[in-house]
């Protein structure tokens, strides 16, 4: 029987309430994905509090799945206050979905210029809701404010 890495399990799920529209267990799933990913890397729990994450909504079977990753986890022991360069995990995904924001900014103004998009533009376009979401929610545990959703 093939063991699962935990952040798959934690993905898949969110994938299954992202489909069946459960923003609610989303939302949970995200954190607690963020959360393990954070885990897998070394970051403790209490540095995500003091990044403003709030894991007081996690529950005890979420803190199992958070700790089963870091056990299972192939990454190297996390060395220091920050990464390399500097950002937390967390301001690292913020920086990438912000641009991958602003690139749908400028398929959506090609679009407007009359260029035809390929299918997988228009794709990345479809999915600007789901990236404002994830930014919002990333900025709201960055600034220690309750999510809006």
């Amino acid at each position: 029987m093939e063991m699962k890495d935990p952040v798959s399990i934690l993905r898949e799920q969110l994938q299954e309430a992202k489909n069946n529209q459960n923003h609610e267990l989303a939302a949970r799933l995200r954190q607690q994905l963020w959360i393990a990913q954070d885990s897998a890397a070394g970051v403790s729990m209490a540095e995500v509090e003091d990044l403003g994450g709030d894991i007081s909504s996690l529950k005890d079977e979420d803190s199992a799945v958070i700790n089963k990753t870091k056990t299972t986890s192939t990454n190297p022991p996390y060395s220091g206050d920050l990464p390399a360069s500097g950002l937390t995990p967390a301001e690292k995904r913020l920086r990438a979905l912000k641009k991958k924001l602003q690139q749908i900014e400028n398929l959506k103004e090609k679009m407007e210029h009359g260029e035809t998009l390929e299918k997988t533009q228009l794709d990345k376009i479809t999915k600007e809701q789901e990236l404002l979401e994830e930014i919002q929610e990333i900025e709201s545990l960055l600034t220690g404010s309750a999510p809006l959703i």
